[in-house]
């Protein structure tokens, strides 16, 4: 916006510095953060942290006030703060060493048993890039930044030890052309935009704390609208933010957001749609697959492949139900139905990270405060796409909206940027149209809010309840997949919960026979309370087909697996047969003397972790000779065992391809252990 003050901040490392994930992965023990790229980052979440405790320092030093200290970092249940920053990502992928130090015996220079520690750092003399910014900045406001960064020479963990001194570059940025065009008639009444989260986002599920904060994996239309509410207020005042109140709930609608794959971000939008799976459709289990060898990355931040077949030519609600072999599940709440472009169904298990964090006391307090401070949040990783839809009835009104929506809109916990991507406009949404005036199948693509007659929430339709709602006279609900849940939320300024209220679940499915010469003019509309934050939405008779023809691309999926997982087993015992002859020839040079285990186990992770970006040849190689200057392996053979490697990787040819050698090098291992 016109008043934000931005600044491109870099950062070069003085010293090694560790910004941690909170947990290990199964070799280091403490893993450096990595965004979904593979890039070393320093969370925007401790970047903010430390500015704000170096800026309560400088407030008992009596350098700036505490008014600009609450006004730039918020203050808990009275004010939002101004300043957000981006995470400062790394310029390269290949920065990271990892330090190992142990504890040690009282009054002893010996080390401590069991306490050996692995501890993943970025390299002294990286750069690290990101973003400052101040929200409607006053020239006060920015000298306080100023003064603050220039006293805020360390991040990371163990920063009062040495670790993680940088220089600090701050640069005014230029400001942004528009995120987007969209010109629209004044028919227009819809609008479908592909979002982006520029930063990991975490929109909590339920209305208390607790260990974990669990997250929505896509953005319910409540939080878009609220978002929406504060920047009208911010750019219009009181009136702008009545505007979006006027009159009745159905002048404005603002959908559910749901992600699509990153393969769909370059699709037509007009021709894209994104529902969570139906309740009706029943997935195969899938084998659990083999775990990644990730030496750097946590499992739970990989990004997640969808193998299933495209769900094409389906027939009825009743999708691979109960007349297949295979086990079967209801669909999880991260799982998506997805249309592409040219019609093709898919289904799109959204990846969800999880971090922990742990929250820290007043710098001249206790600077640490108890075990029940620390706490994990589930996040949706940065650069997820989303497809959202807003109607409105007002043209003027929609064109505002989208002159709100050029600049990123901050929302969830810690306000990550949300921006807008791409933007069409939809003359006409065919999606509810009914051609058949017999019967029709509904799926709810949102939670609906509904009361019975005695205004008591309803948690499930029957065939007189579903027909009152949609205001059409059913003659039989032939089938219905539905779920109930209490929901809530609480209140920002007071910290206080509201009174939890009940949905039926988004992905329902009903399939109903009505009465003849219904009119179905109805079903235009969403039903139920607050759909103006997207509750009360569906589709009618959307052309999903699923039976035999399903099936039957299910069974051959399957034959394909096993006829894939057979063929790789076949592969994998003739290379163990291939490798057994070199194995022995190091067996026989060693004389019986070989590592212990968790020196082998050194032994595997050094080769892992030399670079990728070097001739594969040549790092066996460098690998082999850096082996016999160790000590360790002297005086346990291992000079004979790096000496016969390096010989046995000068002629054999195979050995060159990273897998192979790690397949060797166990190999070695389990013949010297037997």
């Amino acid at each position: 916006m016109a008043n934000d003050a931005n600044y491109q901040i870099t950062i070069k490392l003085l010293e090694d510095l560790h910004s941690g994930t909170g947990t290990g992965n199964g070799i280091v023990d403490a893993v450096q953060a990595r965004n979904e790229a593979g890039y070393p980052v320093i969370d925007r979440h401790h970047f903010r942290g430390v500015l704000r405790d170096n800026a309560l320092r400088l407030v008992k030093l009596g350098v700036i006030d505490n008014k600009l200290v609450a006004s730039l970092f918020g203050e808990s249940g009275k004010q939002q703060r101004k300043l957000d920053c981006s995470s400062l990502i790394a310029e390269k992928k290949d920065c990271l060493i990892h330090w190992e130090s142990t504890a040690r015996q009282q009054n002893s220079r010996c080390p401590e048993d069991n306490s050996l520690r692995r501890i993943e750092y970025i390299r002294a003399g990286t750069r690290l890039s990101g973003t400052l910014t101040i929200r409607n900045a006053s020239g006060d406001e920015k000298t306080a930044l100023n003064t603050i960064l220039k006293f805020t020479t360390r991040l990371g963990a163990e920063r009062t030890r040495g670790s993680g001194q940088f220089t600090l570059k701050c640069e005014p940025e230029q400001s942004k052309s528009p995120a987007f065009f969209l010109a629209i008639d004044n028919q227009t009444q819809k609008i479908r935009l592909l979002l982006r989260n520029t930063e990991p986002l975490n929109i909590p599920t339920r209305g208390y704390a607790g260990n974990t904060i669990h997250s929505e994996s896509h953005i319910p239309g409540r939080t878009l609208f609220a978002a929406l509410c504060q920047r009208a207020h911010q750019q219009g005042g009181d009136a702008g933010l009545k505007a979006l109140f006027a009159d009745n709930e159905n002048k404005i609608t603002v959908h559910n957001a749901y992600p699509l794959p990153e393969d769909y971000k370059k699709q037509a939008l007009d021709k894209l749609l994104s529902i969570p799976m139906p309740h009706a459709i029943h997935a195969v289990k899938q084998p659990a697959a083999e775990e990644e060898q990730a030496l750097h990355w946590p499992h739970w931040a990989t990004q997640e492949t969808d193998n299933t077949p495209e769900l094409d030519d389906i027939k009825d609600i009743n999708l691979l139900h109960a007349n297949t072999n295979n086990k079967t599940q209801r669909p999880k709440g991260e799982m998506y139905l997805i249309r592409d472009e040219q019609g093709k169904w898919r289904r799109y298990v959204q990846p969800m990270s999880i971090r922990m964090r742990n929250m820290r006391g007043d710098p001249f307090g206790k600077l640490t405060r108890k075990d029940t401070e620390l706490f994990s949040e589930q996040r949706i990783p940065a650069n997820t796409h989303f497809l959202l839809d807003i109607e409105c009835q007002d043209n003027d009104l929609l064109k505002t909206i989208i002159g709100y929506l050029q600049q990123p809109v901050f929302i969830g916990r810690s306000k990550a940027p949300v921006e807008v991507v791409a933007a069409v406009a939809i003359n006409h949404d065919t999606k509810n149209d009914c051609d058949n005036n017999s019967a029709f199948t509904l799926i709810a693509t949102s939670d609906w809010i509904l009361r019975g007659e005695n205004l008591g929430y309803l948690t499930q339709l029957d065939k007189d309840s579903l027909g009152q709602t949609l205001d059409i006279e059913i003659k039989a609900l032939k089938a219905s997949y539905q779920e109930s849940e209490q929901q809530g939320s609480f209140n920002y300024a007071s910290g206080l919960p509201y009174r939890p209220f009940y949905v039926i679940k988004r992905g329902s499915s009903f399939k109903v026979s009505l009465a003849p010469d219904t009119q179905l003019d109805g079903l235009k509309h969403p039903i139920g309370e607050r759909t103006r934050e997207g509750y009360g939405q569906y589709v009618i008779d959307l052309p999903i087909k699923l039976q035999e023809k399903a099936r039957e691309k299910e069974a051959e999926y399957q034959q394909q697996i096993k006829a894939q997982e057979e063929a790789e087993q076949a592969a994998k015992a003739a290379q163990k047969q291939r490798l057994m002859e070199p194995v022995k020839t190091i067996i026989d040079n060693a004389n019986g003397k070989f590592p212990n285990e968790r020196q082998w186990n050194e032994l595997i992770d050094r080769f892992k972790q030399m670079p990728a970006t070097i001739d594969n040849q040549l790092k066996l190689s460098q690998f082999a000779r850096g082996l016999l200057g160790k000590p360790c392996f002297t005086s346990l053979g291992g000079l004979n065992l790096a000496r016969a490697l390096y010989e046995v990787s000068q002629e054999e040819s195979h050995l060159a391809n990273p897998d192979t050698v790690v397949l060797f090098l166990e190999l070695l291992k389990e013949e010297a252990q037997s």
